[in-house]
């Protein structure tokens, strides 16, 4: 289903105007842009990704005409229209070809540091205190919070090329290393993409194509909405049911 599908959708079920919608159900599917077939939905159409859409589009998403609906509860209804059903990352997991995405590579030398102790080698490399650093490590590492029985694999949803620009979104495009009482002096700043490509290179020993991994995973049917049309015959007979006793 089409961005602009969901958001007639979503109009005809809260109020508003395609257009009120539109944003946050493109953006829910811009990992279509790195790989054309439905494994691209396992970056973002999972609980993983709606802890994600939340962080960066905060709790509740606004019309023009004052209406305010929980994002939590677009993202649902967006996986429900896609796929039938809330799908977890861990289910998204058991798909992977696990002997591709946990080859792993020596990272260059001058990054070892970085893998053994992130927060300490970025700012060895970079400046600042290790603190500095600790949101950008903990976005990364976030996926093994969904997938703990799988936290190899659930770190790669993040510890690639895709990951590296949603932390940007997330973080913003510059960590802040110092704060400086003279209004007279700038803060020291870096680029949240160079420290998060670091990141990455030092842990995998390169930064994976998300486009590839998304491509060593296997295709389901679930992925192809197999199971849409009887989610939402439910939905609807529900919606019908609740307006009955109103």
């Amino acid at each position: 289903m089409k961005p602009l599908q969901h958001a007639h959708i979503t109009a005809h079920r809260y109020g508003g105007v395609w257009r009120d919608w539109i944003a946050i159900h493109d953006w829910i599917d811009r990992s279509k842009s790195i790989f054309p077939s439905m494994q691209h939905r396992m970056f973002l159409h999972s609980d993983f990704g709606e802890w994600l859409t939340v962080g960066i589009h905060g709790e509740s998403i606004r019309t023009e005409d004052g209406i305010a609906i929980s994002t939590r509860d677009l993202f649902r209804d967006h996986q429900v229209e896609d796929l039938g059903r809330v799908v977890t990352l861990a289910e998204w997991l058991r798909e992977i070809d696990a002997g591709y995405w946990m080859r792993r590579r020596n990272p260059p030398r001058q990054l070892e540091q970085i893998r053994e102790e992130p927060a300490e080698g970025l700012a060895a490399r970079w400046g600042g205190f290790p603190g500095a650093y600790r949101a950008l490590i903990d976005f990364f590492d976030k996926p093994c919070e969904f997938a703990p029985e799988n936290p190899d694999a659930a770190v790669l949803i993040t510890h690639n090329s895709f990951g590296i620009f949603l932390a940007e979104e997330l973080l913003g495009t510059v960590i802040t290393l110092t704060e400086t009482s003279d209004s007279r002096r700038l803060p020291q700043i870096i680029s949240t993409r160079s420290a998060a490509e670091d990141l990455v290179h030092a842990r995998v020993g390169s930064i994976p194509p998300a486009g590839n991994l998304a491509a060593h995973t296997r295709l389901k049917l679930w992925m192809r909405g197999s199971e849409v049309r009887s989610a939402l015959q439910t939905r609807l007979k529900n919606g019908r049911k609740a307006a009955r006793c109103v």
